[in-house]
């Protein structure tokens, strides 16, 4: 999703408590206003921590000041959003977002302030009672932490692996499971590495001479620390722990790794992973440790701003590294991740943040390109009558975290294919024809072929049975113009799951096929089809999906947002083209077709102007919900 800026900047007002508010949008100009501290804003602290077995990754006890004045997330959220968003500010944000709906984009709000007692406030919590949601679990509106730079940040260019370097520094009197965090990032990164676009390498309770080696060995673009930090309420300074030559466990200030970390030129991101990183206090919020790393330098730092339990600690890690797999911008991925987490009934979810240099998530652009047919990518072209092998297509690194593109994402969308894919051949009316993929290096015909979906068309009349022995191949039947009381194009289809669309075999029910465009770009039809399933398949409803995307794509898609129903991968537009679906870049347009219990079409959108809603309305129109 890309993103329309909303900046938040807070400075101390005239009065006790008072602050000026300046908020800019990147649409529709500046707006001031004032923020009154209240002294329940100011004392209170939300409840978000859930005391479990679960060893806190603190250096130090801070449970005392965690729990201590605790409010409901929610209602702290929603005192602190109507203190914000108060006129005009308010309405400001409203204008923005209305805006950026008619674009179909976000807004990313970020907040800006190096005022002690508003840094220690947790943005992420603010509550909207009008969209009834947090801001930052919504993927329409992620919250971050910006600050000013004197030099605009510029994406910089690199040469593929993307190199992460992951830190490990466990305390045998308070041990974490951090094996199992590792083994959750190298499980989700496990496809880039093997094709040679990611590179991990692990230190293991390292000392400092033994980090600052590995700094000066490699040119790093993650690093990844997980383990024990805390905040020294004494320095006023926070810290992560490493172990001196004898073994034994000793502090790394924040300004010391700054210092270690300042002229690291490559590095894009940092990942805290341990207690307190993005821990502020009223009296000193800059000597937090993200804090201290954005005034070295570092580009963007993920850390927590509260004490996090091991097993909310290795689950965040593990969603982040899949957002990198799924292409997801970092604000996205940091809100997936956070849903993830409450949905798993952590009361932790609001204690990551995310701190940007300047605000824009545009980090780093490579100059080799990954060839993501390997990965999650692939052209086709079929004719009316013939199948051709997909045409491995030559992309750009995933577009999620490091590419450059748009302010909105971290990443653009990937290039059109290098090469267009060879043109079909005329074929009879008959059976499809299949032609052999071509192999790839050592690889045989006979390998290249089994490692290829291809796609078949055949004439058949509507809804007749479709023999299908390959459940790696699609088959399509064309009916002319698909119209209101019409049967549509019959077709069977590798989906989801491993399952088998045969819509011939539908007959009696209601079946509800709806296309979308690319699934990592938001899940905003298919999760709602996901939201209102229930109520649809009571009904005796089917639900099919058809997108661009690689049936791999769409395998770590409905794993990643729980799709319960099938998706099938229609990367040439061949099933768009027989449903009369526009197909553009490798994607179709949103459009949703219900078929009736007799086989016939009974309704059909061929405008979907409001994606989050669309699947509710379709319910309705099917009698599931009233």
């Amino acid at each position: 999703m890309e993103y329309e800026e909303f900046v938040v900047e807070l400075r101390r007002g005239a009065g006790d408590r008072r602050y000026h508010v300046m908020a800019r949008s990147s649409s529709d100009g500046d707006v001031e206003g004032e923020l009154v501290l209240t002294e329940r804003l100011a004392t209170a602290r939300p409840r978000v921590r859930h005391v479990r077995d679960s060893s806190p990754r603190v250096s130090r006890d801070t449970r005392d000041v965690v729990l201590r004045s605790v409010m409901p997330p929610r209602d702290f959220g929603h005192v602190l959003f109507r203190s914000l968003f108060s006129a005009p500010v308010g309405e400001h944000f409203a204008k923005t977002r209305g805006a950026a709906h008619q674009r179909q984009r976000g807004v990313r709000v970020c907040i800006r302030t190096s005022e002690p007692a508003l840094m220690a406030i947790p943005w992420e919590l603010l509550y909207s009672t009008g969209d009834h949601r947090f801001l930052s679990q919504s993927e329409e509106t992620p919250v971050v932490r910006c600050f000013s730079v004197a030099k605009p940040l510029r994406p910089i260019e690199c040469t593929l692996p993307l190199k992460v370097l992951l830190v490990l520094s466990n305390d045998p009197d308070r041990p974490l499971d951090l094996g199992e965090e590792e083994k959750r990032i190298r499980n989700e990164l496990r496809e880039l590495v093997r094709g040679g676009f990611v590179k991990i390498e692990c230190l293991v309770g390292p000392t400092r001479n033994q980090l600052l080696k590995a700094l000066r060995r490699e040119k790093w673009h993650v690093l990844h620390y997980a383990g024990h930090g805390g905040y020294d309420a004494v320095t006023n300074e926070g810290q992560l722990q490493l172990k001196n030559p004898n073994g034994v466990g000793v502090p790394l200030y924040a300004n010391d790794l700054g210092l270690l970390l300042g002229h690291q030129s490559s590095l894009r991101l940092v990942i805290l992973n341990s207690c307190d990183g993005a821990r502020a206090t009223s009296e000193a919020s800059a000597a937090n440790t993200a804090a201290r790393l954005m005034e070295h330098g570092v580009p963007a730092v993920v850390a927590m701003q509260y004490e996090i339990g091991d097993d909310a600690a290795t689950l965040f890690a593990q969603e982040i590294y899949r957002a990198v797999a799924l292409e997801q911008p970092i604000d996205e991925a940091m809100t997936n991740a956070r849903k993830a987490m409450y949905l798993e009934d952590s009361e932790e979810w609001a204690t990551p943040v995310l701190y940007l240099r300047g605000g824009d998530a545009t980090l780093l652009r490579t100059r080799r390109r990954m060839p993501l047919g390997r990965f999650i990518a692939a052209s086709v072209a079929v004719g009316a009558a013939a199948a051709i092998p997909i045409a491995l297509a030559t992309h750009g690194w995933p577009s999620g975290l490091f590419q450059g593109g748009s302010n909105a994402s971290a990443v653009a969308a990937p290039p059109s294919p290098a090469a267009d894919p060879p043109a079909p051949s005329a074929s009879g009316a008959g059976a499809a024809k299949t032609s052999a993929p071509a192999a790839k290096g050592d690889e045989s015909p006979d390998e290249a072929a089994r490692r290829t979906p291809t796609i078949t068309a055949a004439p058949r009349s509507a809804f007749a049975p479709l023999a299908s022995s390959d459940a790696r191949s699609l088959s399509v039947a064309p009916n002319g113009d698909v119209v209101v009381g019409k049967a549509p194009p019959d077709f069977t289809a590798p989906a989801s799951g491993g399952q088998t669309v045969h819509l011939s075999e539908l007959r009696g029910r209601q079946v509800v096929v709806f296309f979308f465009p690319k699934s990592g770009s938001s899940c905003a039809e298919s999760c709602g089809f996901r939201d209102v399933y229930y109520r649809l398949n009571q009904k005796g409803v089917s639900i099919v999906g058809v997108s661009g995307d690689t049936d791999e794509w769409l395998h770590r898609y409905v794993e990643y947002h729980k799709i319960q129903f099938p998706l099938v991968s229609d990367p040439n537009g061949h099933l768009a083209g027989a449903f009369g679906v526009p197909f553009h870049d490798g994607h179709p347009e949103a459009q949703t077709f219900i078929v009736g219990e007799d086989g016939k079409v009974k309704k059909i959108y061929r405008a979907v102007a409001e994606p989050k809603s669309h699947a509710h309305d379709v319910a309705v129109d099917v009698g599931a919900v009233r």
